[in-house]
Formats: structure tokens, sequence, C-alpha cells
């Protein structure tokens, strides 16, 4: 999965994080594979995203209340990054909904939340999206 042993425990102190300072219940930790072709690292080959559970009100709550912190999202996805060499991307997601937001890794090492485009805006549909940006599904 993840190339360095440092990596599991960062990746297990931001879920704790996540569950005592929001309460969200995090269903799992899915790794994925980058597909991205504008991806600008040829070793940072993996996606991680933590699914959030919000099957109750205060679950929701608490998944939105997270969902809205770009900067202690970052603050996750810098951690991450920087502690877990092959991996470029960082979502947090709600399970079964499709619905998740990203943080990029940049070739300067810092992380960006993805921009999102609306295709329908999108002047050369068939260029690949620079890196960071998503299509947005709405």
């Amino acid at each position: 999965m993840m190339a360095q042993a440092n990596c599991h425990a960062v990746i297990a102190e931001v879920q704790q994080n996540l569950i005592s300072r929001f309460g969200v219940v995090v269903r799992g930790v899915e790794t994925r594979p980058v597909v991205e072709r504008t991806n600008p690292f040829r070793d940072r080959d993996k996606w991680l995203i933590f699914v959030l559970e919000h099957n109750t009100p205060r679950r929701q709550r608490a998944a939105n209340q997270l969902l809205r912190s770009v900067d202690l999202r970052r603050t996750y996805a810098q951690r991450i990054t920087d502690n877990c060499t092959n991996v470029a991307i960082v979502s947090f997601g709600l399970a079964a909904t499709g619905m998740m937001v990203s943080v990029y890794r940049m070739p300067d090492g810092t992380v960006r939340e993805a921009v999102y485009v609306d295709p329908a805006d999108r002047r050369e549909p068939n260029r690949p999206l620079p890196w960071g940006y998503q299509p947005c599904c709405l």
C-alpha cells in the first residue's frame, strides 16, 4: 500500500483526530490509483480517501463540519503527503454518495484544494484538466 512504515501511523493519527475532533465515524480509508494523465509525479501514484459515515443527523453534522474546514483538510493532507511518499491526492468523502473534496500535492511540496470545473464550461472538453483540477458533478 504506502511506501513508508510511518505513513500508516500518520494515517491512523489523522483518522483518530477526525474521530476525536469532529466526532465523525470513519467508515474506512481507501487507496486508489491516481489516473490523471497530468500527474506530475512518477512515484506518487496513490489517492487516499477517508470515507465518512453520515447516516444519522449527528454524523451528518460532524461530516459537514469537516467538509467545510478547508484549512484543516489541507493540514491533514500536508501531513499525509509529507509522510507517505507515494500519496498525491487526499480526499474526504461521504459514504455511498460520490460527494467528496480533494486536496492535491503540488510539485513544490505544498498542498492545494482541488479546483472544480463544470464540464459544460470547458472550451476544450477533450483536453485533460491540469493537475489539481477535477470535473464537478453538479
